[in-house]
Formats: C-alpha cells, sequence, structure tokens
C-alpha cells in the first residue's frame, strides 16, 4: 500500500494544466486569476493631496503660528496657485494642495478670526500631506500573472483606471457517480439499491473553487462508460469519479479509461478511502475516488482537493494545526487513520479535539458535526493528551 504523503507527492507532481485566457470586466474579476501582470497607469497618489480637513500653511521658517486664510479648497477643486509666506487655505480631505504648502494642520488644532488662524499647537512639517507617487510609482508592477483577485485588489486596479483584465478561463469541471446500484434521491429504490450521496457532495465541494458539472450515474455498462468519458474528456480539465475505485467492482470504468488514456491505481495507506485512481485522457486529468460517502469525502479532501489548487496554480497546501486529543486509542493499525472530529481553543489559545459520531467509512453523519479531520499515525498507538495534526475543515457560510 502506498504513503498518503508520498501519494500526494505523486499526484500533485502531475497535476499540469496549460489554461487558456480571455478578458473579463472588474464587476466579473472576483475570484479569477490574472493572467499577465498589470502595472500602474498612474503615481498614488496622483498629485499631493490632504490627508485630513484642516488648513494648508506655507511656514518656510518654521515656529509661525499665525497665517492669513486666502482661499478654500475641496476635493476635486482645480488647483493652480501657490501659497506665500505666512498664508494658509482652508482644505479638506482628499483635496490637491496648493504650491509651496509646508504641511497640513488639522481643524482641531486651529482657532479662526476672521481671516486669521491661529494655531493652539506646534505642527511639525510635512504633517497630513499624501505626497504624490509615495504609494505606487507609475509602471510598477501592481500584481504578476496569477494573483488571485479578491476585493481589494479589484479596488486597486479601479483606483488605476483599469477596467478590464486579462484572466484565465475557469478549470472546467465534470463530476460522475457509477454503478447500477445508484438513484437519484428523486427515485424510487429498492431493496438493492441506494441513494446516489457522493456525486451531490463532490459538486458542492468542486463548486467552492471552480466550475463543476453533473455527469450523471454511469450504469455499468462498458460501451456507455466509454462514450460518456471520451466526451467529457473533450470538453473538461479534470473528470472526477466516485464508485470506480475498487479493484473488481468498477474494471469497466479502468478499462474505459486505460484504453482512451492512462490510469494508475493505487491501494492507499489511509482509513477511510483505500482505493484511489488518477490519470488522463488526452488533456484531461482523471481522479477516482471510493465509492463509500465518508471514503469518497476524506479522499477528495486530502488529495483532490490539493490537486485541484494545483491545477489551478494555488498553493495545494492544506491548513493544518497541532492539537491535544481529548480521547486516546490503543490499537496499532498498519494504515494511516483520518478520523472525524471537532477542535476547539481555549482561553489558552490552546488547540483541543474530540473525535465526534460513528467513524465507519460509509456512516455520514459524523461529518456534519465534525469541523476537521484528525491524524492517527500509522504503527503506533496515540494516548490520551497526546499532541497530533488536525486538518480543519472549510466550512462555507450559509448564504442569506
Amino acid at each position: 500500500m502506498k504513503n498518503y504523503d508520498v501519494a500526494l507527492r505523486e499526484l500533485l507532481a502531475g497535476m499540469t494544466l496549460e489554461r487558456t485566457a480571455h478578458r473579463v470586466t472588474l464587476a466579473q474579476a472576483y475570484g479569477c486569476k490574472l493572467a499577465q501582470d498589470v502595472v500602474a497607469n498612474y503615481d498614488t497618489p496622483q498629485f499631493d493631496n490632504s490627508a485630513m480637513d484642516g488648513y494648508a500653511l506655507c511656514d518656510f521658517s518654521g515656529g509661525r503660528n499665525e497665517f492669513k486664510i486666502v482661499e478654500r479648497i475641496m476635493a476635486g477643486d482645480d488647483v493652480n496657485f501657490s501659497l506665500q509666506e505666512g498664508e494658509a487655505a482652508r482644505i479638506f480631505t482628499g483635496a490637491k494642495t496648493p504650491g509651496n504648502t509646508t504641511t497640513v494642520v488639522m481643524q482641531e488644532i486651529t482657532k479662526v478670526e476672521g481671516d486669521q488662524l491661529y494655531l493652539t499647537e506646534d505642527c511639525p512639517k510635512g504633517q497630513n500631506i499624501r505626497y504624490c507617487g509615495e504609494e505606487i510609482k507609475k509602471g510598477d508592477i501592481l500584481f504578476h500573472a496569477g494573483h488571485v483577485l479578491d476585493p481589494a485588489a479589484i479596488a486597486l486596479l479601479a483606483s488605476q483606471g483599469v477596467w478590464e483584465v486579462e484572466v484565465y478561463h475557469d478549470l472546467r469541471v465534470t463530476i460522475f457517480s457509477t454503478g447500477n446500484e445508484l438513484k437519484e434521491p428523486w427515485e424510487e429504490i429498492s431493496g438493492s439499491e441506494i441513494y446516489d450521496a457522493n456525486r451531490y457532495q463532490l459538486l458542492a465541494w468542486v463548486s467552492s473553487l471552480a466550475k463543476a458539472k453533473d455527469g450523471g450515474i454511469l450504469k455499468d455498462q462498458y460501451d456507455a462508460v466509454l462514450t460518456a468519458l471520451s466526451g467529457a474528456a473533450k470538453e473538461n480539465d479534470l473528470i472526477i469519479l466516485s464508485g470506480g475505485a475498487s479493484v473488481g467492482e468498477a474494471d469497466f470504468v479502468a478499462k474505459a479509461i486505460t484504453e482512451l488514456g492512462e490510469l494508475h491505481m493505487w491501494k492507499l495507506a489511509i482509513k477511510p478511502g483505500k482505493p484511489f485512481g488518477w490519470g488522463r485522457i488526452g488533456q484531461c486529468h482523471i481522479i477516482m475516488l471510493p465509492g463509500n460517502p465518508v471514503s469518497a469525502y476524506a479522499t477528495f479532501y486530502l488529495l483532490a482537493y490539493p490537486a485541484i489548487k494545483a491545477l489551478m496554480g494555488l498553493s495545494p497546501q492544506l491548513p493544518q494545526l497541532m492539537a491535544t486529543i481529548n480521547f486516546g486509542s490503543d490499537r496499532i493499525q498498519p494504515r494511516r487513520e483520518f478520523l472525524r472530529g471537532n477542535y476547539y481553543q481555549d482561553e489558552r489559545g490552546e488547540y483541543f479535539v474530540d473525535n465526534v459520531g460513528l467513524q465507519g467509512s460509509a456512516m455520514l453523519s459524523g461529518l456534519s458535526y465534525a469541523n476537521c479531520l484528525i491524524e492517527m499515525k500509522e504503527n503506533q498507538a496515540t494516548a490520551k493528551g497526546s499532541r497530533v495534526r488536525i486538518y480543519p475543515l472549510p466550512k462555507e457560510v450559509a448564504k442569506a
């Protein structure tokens, strides 16, 4: 059986993809990945401006506390004059400072009588002025190719007069389930049939990262599987199948993939999730997951999830923490086990974790209450109070 760390490393090494690009507006760009560098069109700030409401002063000698107010400047006003020594201008946040401004004094430390301004506190030179180009110079690289556009990045691009960007096309993924025993949730089932849970959990998983297409249920018919996979491979970057990774029950799936491309079948030294397969049909990657729902969940998160991120050019590293377990196990088994668990922090910020629910590979209920997978190392017992690695699970916030 293949060690989990070795399997993940080998899988990620094979996750290469030449992606095409297109232009989108900023309104469409959230979450997209830049396909080329973006440079600054302008200095930021584009001109010297006031950082607050107050008064622009001209005091070359320093130490003056009385000024004559000669102008009032609002943000957006065209400012084409210069102050003279001892002059001041009422100014508001974001307004362009006039020539010869040596400092901007905030209004809270001033007193005004007619057109005379008096300072109630000293204000050193250069205060409260945003100088032209102090943040960004024209021609600077704002973002390199590969940067994922979040709200802050989009705001910065808009501030530079950028309204369209070149981004990579979304990753195209189709998800199939396999097996004659599977039925859709709206169908009637007999005593030997089950509802398909895997395809729906995988559609939800993948939709958090990329575009996910529902391929439906592939029945145990070789020609139908061959036709479906051949067509899907031409339209997708990745195909994910569940229920097709165990030797024997999925020979027809493995045979079809091998006929169309290449396939690596592994027996992983992990629990749940022993069977796993991956390969290619042309330029389209293939990932085959176990049929047991928890095994499909665990192998997706531990292997397929990082693989999808790698195909997207993102870091495949899963979030990990070290926590103290509130239970113990004297079992010594040859496979690394990933238990469903709940972790929390105490008042000192230390992490602790409990296991939750029934841990069978077909028992989904425990996953509903879990917020992490607990890594129990192979070939060793793990006593209560031991420090273990946990993998926090992404939990999406409900949409309004």
